[in-house]
């Protein structure tokens, strides 16, 4: 069972690099190996802000990336820290697919 508490500050803290979907979901979660990719071009636009002014069009385009990325793992670590551990637990928790049906018992 994943700790929530620690899911929730991972959300908050490195949201943006995806810290908390590996937490949760594992490695072979593919959101979590995309979502660095707009908090990096984000602060590439940052970057050209300072460099270049504000007046950069590109830095206008990559900013925002960061902060929807931010304000998006924010809202996800709301989520979790607001719901309830037991909706929690049967979130991250792999489900059991049987591999053939049971056959009734006979006699």
């Amino acid at each position: 069972m994943k700790n929530k508490t620690l899911a929730t500050w991972l959300s908050f803290v490195g949201g943006p690099l995806g810290l908390h979907r590996f937490y949760m979901f594992g490695k072979g979660d593919g959101l979590a190996w995309l979502l660095p990719w707009p908090s990096l071009l984000g602060l590439y636009g940052y970057s050209r802000a300072q460099d270049f002014g504000v007046d950069d069009p590109l830095s206008w385009w990559l900013l925002p990336l960061l902060g929807m990325t931010i304000a998006g793992t924010a809202l996800n670590a709301i989520y979790w820290g607001l719901m309830s551990l037991s909706a929690g637990t049967a979130s991250t928790t792999p489900r059991r697919i049987p591999s053939r049906p049971q056959a009734p018992p006979t006699g």
